[in-house]
């Protein structure tokens, strides 16, 4: 592979705390035993509070000062809204968006003492005001007839539109991600933006470390392609590419939302990768491991679309998302991804120190468990036939989870599935068949044993 992963350090500087100072404390961390850990509430599920709809087209963006009380759990029991300002007529109605999307909101429970523990976070939000499609579709050349324009067609269906990107000539297919990339540039400020080229990928971004993080992206993204490579591809000769990846990464969450909108892509989302090579998204993370595990997710997708589909294929999105985080999820251990393994604990940011607290992926896996022992965890039948609404609804998170829980079983429930049933049921599915007509034949089991070996493995893991 050539490259080893790294925790970007650039992501911790604050203050007068410099990267190399925060490296050493990395590394020379002396940690406590799980009894005597303190950690405040993490978010993990988040979603930005959207302009309300009463309010549509004055130009009113307040902040809001906001209390929120969460539970043991890491649910949300009280929002209270402090103030709004500037105050307006329209208070009344930014106060309900605010609430509605706050008890949303799920975290990584505080822990005292190692016990997950009840708590309270005081916070500031700040409003986005909803894009005008009008105001940030590109026009393309009427020869190439497709542009960032394309994403917003509401007429064209996801898999028509994957189909048009990826039959066109090359020169058309560069031409669009130009429009696509300069596009997503417009949302950096063009104060601090740099950018940096590497063999296979193109950084831009407008992070305040400038060309340390930008060498840094490029570093881990060309060492996820030879990870994926060699785990996806052995044996299997790979075509040098035509045109690098480009992307682009956001020093705030905000910007990444703004371009999300105009593009119409999934907004609970901390990034996206967009056909035929463009990823996106944002640095606003709480944790080294949470930055690397988004570049990671992002970069399987475009791996994926680049190598391994036939033009026009898309996998199903169980398939797509759970594949993505099986590799996201994976530690990393001196400088290599394990496969198949999880990150149970990772460094969070706090003002001025380091906590060390659960990931993310161990939070979830602990809720997919207790939901299979309580009966209410989703069905893989209903993974197989999840939709965009579904997948992207308000069960979101779930549907993640378990997607990724799926593929790791059907990757690694037996010793020999990892070289022989999960190639072939990739290889298949990238082909453009549905991997139900096949799962039942590679893995010899029925929809009801699949369905009952799936579980047990969950509960083991």
């Amino acid at each position: 592979m050539g490259r080893d992963l790294r925790f970007g350090t650039w992501f911790w500087v604050v203050a007068c705390m410099s990267a190399l100072l925060v490296s050493s404390f990395l590394a020379a961390a002396d940690l406590p035993d799980s009894a005597s850990i303190n950690l405040p509430p993490v978010a993990i599920e988040d979603p930005l509070p959207q302009t309300p709809l009463e309010a549509a087209g004055t130009g009113i963006t307040p902040a809001a000062d906001v209390t929120i009380h969460i539970s043991a759990g890491g649910g949300v029991d009280e929002v209270e809204v402090r103030d709004i300002h500037p105050k307006t007529d329209f208070d009344a109605f930014y106060r309900t968006a605010l609430e509605e999307t706050l008890r949303r909101w799920r975290f990584a429970p505080a822990l005292v003492d190692g016990k997950a523990t009840a708590s309270t976070l005081k916070w500031q939000l700040e409003f986005r005001p909803p894009i005008e499609q009008g105001a940030v579709q590109v026009t393309s050349d009427p020869g190439v007839g497709l542009g960032p324009g394309l994403l917003l067609d509401p007429e064209m269906s996801h898999r028509k539109r994957l189909y048009r990107i990826y039959t066109l000539p090359i020169e058309k297919q560069q031409r669009y991600l130009r429009e696509l990339t300069e596009k997503a540039e417009t949302f950096l400020d063009p104060a601090r933006t740099t950018k940096l080229r590497s063999p296979l990928v193109r950084v831009i971004t407008d992070h305040p470390d400038g060309e340390q993080a930008a060498r840094v992206i490029a570093g881990n993204a060309q060492a996820v392609l030879g990870t994926l490579q060699q785990a996806l591809c052995r044996g299997i000769p790979v075509e040098p590419p035509v045109f690098r990846i480009q992307i682009v990464v956001y020093s705030r969450r905000t910007q990444y939302s703004d371009f999300i909108e105009a593009v119409d892509g999934i907004r609970e989302t901390r990034g996206m990768f967009i056909p035929p090579g463009l990823i996106v998204y944002h640095s606003e993370l709480p944790s080294n491991e949470a930055l690397l595990s988004v570049l990671v997710h992002e970069m399987v997708h475009a791996f994926v679309a680049r190598y391994l589909l036939r033009p026009g294929v898309v996998l199903p999105r169980w398939f797509a998302e759970g594949l993505a985080d099986y590799f996201s999820n994976s530690p990393v251990e001196k400088g290599k991804l394990i496969l198949g393994k999880r990150r149970r604990t990772q460094f969070y940011r706090a003002p001025m120190r380091l906590w060390r607290g659960r990931t993310e992926a161990e939070v979830s896996l602990k809720s997919v468990w207790s939901k299979i022992v309580h009966g209410k965890a989703l069905q893989v039948s209903a993974l197989f036939s999840a939709g965009r609404d579904a997948f992207y609804g308000e069960r979101m998170s779930e549907y993640y989870a378990q997607s990724w829980l799926l593929v790791h079983f059907l990757r690694q429930g037996k010793p020999e599935w990892t070289e022989e049933s999960f190639p072939s049921l990739l290889l298949y599915a990238a082909e453009g068949y549905d991997p139900r007509a096949v799962i039942d034949s590679l893995y010899s089991m029925s929809p009801e044993e699949l369905e009952a070996a799936y579980r047990r493995h969950v509960k083991k893991f």
